[in-house]
C-alpha cells in the first residue's frame, strides 16, 4: 500500500484503492509469516470463514516459495 521505510526500489502500490480485497466469500484473507515451508502464506478460510472444512468451506492456501 505504501513504500516500505528504507526501501529504495519499489514499484507500488500493488493493491489499488488502499484496501486489500476480500476473498471470494467476502471474508478477509489471512496472512501468516513465517511458515514452516515458506517466508509467508496467504490463506482464505473458504465459504464458511473458519479454519478447516471440506468442499467450498475448505481452506485455500497460496504458499510463496
Amino acid at each position: 500500500m505504501q513504500r516500505p521505510t528504507g526501501s529504495e526500489v519499489w514499484n507500488g502500490p500493488y493493491v489499488k484503492g488502499g484496501k486489500v480485497p476480500s476473498d471470494p466469500w467476502g471474508n478477509p484473507y489471512q496472512y501468516r509469516s513465517p511458515v514452516e515451508s515458506a517466508p509467508y502464506e496467504i490463506v482464505s478460510y473458504g465459504s464458511d470463514g473458519h479454519e478447516g472444512g471440506t468442499g467450498t468451506a475448505a481452506d485455500i492456501s497460496n504458499v510463496e516459495h
